[in-house]
Formats: structure tokens, sequence, C-alpha cells
């Protein structure tokens, strides 16, 4: 139970920094960080998973890649057997990078408490700030109902250059929240009752 609070409270966070919901812009020859960023949030409103991963920076997939991969290292691999299909660390290095988070989405898409922050969120643009010539941060305000409670909050989403288009990165939450879930993962130890000895 604790970790699907924990894992419901991270994934609500996760989404809030990637998915920011505007008016649709149509795609120009060069996109602004702007653009990117709607015309992101109408394909994860898609539930296209495949399609989403196009979207994710190279970068982003790598690293992606190398910080769910220990889910496959602890003793038990249930955590990444159930979001990903497969039951070894040599079938998951087989996935590809998109299939490893198009596998993820699939899977956290499914949190009943997702489905309902995606459908209630409420989200603007502020606006985008360069990080030199091939880095921009979306600044955006965003309220999301889940339950009877709303949330408020301001976010960034990050964006990196590949050739003339914008991609997305990851947020440093990801890190966090697969270093619970693998912790989470491990079967606690049995400790051995100290053995009493009869007395003569």
């Amino acid at each position: 139970m604790k970790l699907r609070n924990y894992f419901c409270r991270s994934i609500i966070g996760l989404w809030l920094l990637f998915f920011v919901s505007v008016a649709g812009i149509a795609q120009d020859s060069v996109e602004s960080p702007e653009q990117f960023a709607s015309r992101y949030d109408s394909v994860s409103k898609t539930g296209d998973w495949a399609a989403l991963s196009k979207l994710m920076h190279p970068d982003a997939l790598s690293r992606f890649r190398e910080i769910v991969a220990p889910f496959f290292d602890v003793k038990s691999n249930d955590i990444g057997s159930t979001i990903f299909g497969v039951k070894t660390k040599t079938a998951f290095t087989e996935l590809t990078a998109e299939q490893i988070f198009e596998r993820f989405m699939l899977f956290v898409s499914k949190v009943s408490e997702v489905a309902e922050a995606m459908k209630t969120a409420q989200m603007s643009i502020i606006g985008h700030v360069k990080e030199g010539s091939d880095v921009a941060h979306v600044v955006y305000k965003v309220n999301v109902k889940v339950g009877d409670i709303t949330v408020a909050k301001t976010g960034v989403m990050s964006l990196k250059r590949n050739g003339e288009k914008w991609l997305a990165l990851l947020s440093g939450d990801y890190e966090g929240l697969a270093a619970a879930l693998a912790k989470a993962d491990e079967k606690p130890k049995q400790t051995s009752k100290p053995v009493r000895r009869k007395r003569n």
C-alpha cells in the first residue's frame, strides 16, 4: 500500500512535469519550444506511447534505460517484469530504448489516479528560457484535480535540440522514482531467531 501511494504521487508529479495543455498549434518548419510542448501534450492525450517516444530526445531515452535497468538487478524483479513484460535482464536489454519508454508510459497510464490527473489537468504556458543554443526550458502553470483535492503547480519542461527539432528531456524525478521502485522490490531479509540453549 505504501509503495502504491508513493508510486501514484510520484507518477502524478511526473505527468505534471511532462504534459503541457494548451490550444493546438500547427507545427511550423522551425518549431518553437512552446509549439513543441503543445504537440507533445496532444500526442500524450491520445495514449499513443510509441508516437510519444519519438518526441523524446535520444539522450533522454538512453538515460531512461539506465535508470530503470536496476529493476532487474534486485533479488526480485517483480516490478521490472510487470512494467516491461520481460522476466530477465537479458530480455530487457534486447528492448529498444523507445520500447522501454513506451511500456513504462503504458503501465503508468493504467493507474487510475494518473488517468484522472490527465483528464483534469488545466495548464497554461508562461514562456521559455534558453540555456545556450541547444537547450530550452518551458515554464508553465497547472491545476490538476485528483479526487477532492486540487493541486496547483508551476513547472518546467526541458527540451534539447536534435538537429533542427526540439525534443523532450527527462525530469530528474525519474531518478528518485526508479530508485524507490527498485528498493521496494527487494525482498526483506529474513533474520534468524537466536537459539536458546537448554540448561542442564
